[in-house]
């Protein structure tokens, strides 16, 4: 069964490079990786996750109607790791003022 990572931290607190870093290490293994990537997230390109150094890797785009879970068995290979990068938009609850 593949693992599945989840970072998260506030903005600059190193999540892409962090990600990219598992995929190396599975890859240099020949361990097979499959990465997502929001969307909404158009900063670098669509489809490319890019950390602030200029490392970077393709990825699968999902949005809120994908389901990761029928995504991944439509893999033509069976993953050992899924990464998936999330991008932290506003409105929140914590953006609210406080009465």
């Amino acid at each position: 069964m593949a693992k599945l990572y989840f970072r998260y931290g506030a903005m600059g607190s190193g999540k892409s490079i962090d990600l990219l870093k598992v995929a190396y290490n599975y890859e240099e293994r020949d361990g097979k990786v499959v990465l997502y990537t929001a969307a909404i997230d158009t900063r670098y390109g669509t489809g490319i996750i890019t950390t602030r150094i200029g490392i970077n890797k393709e990825a699968i785009v999902f949005s809120k109607d994908t389901n990761i879970l029928d995504s991944v068995k439509a893999l033509e290979y069976k993953p050992d790791c899924i990464l998936i990068c999330l991008l932290y938009t506003s409105p929140s609850p914590r953006d609210r003022t406080r009465s």
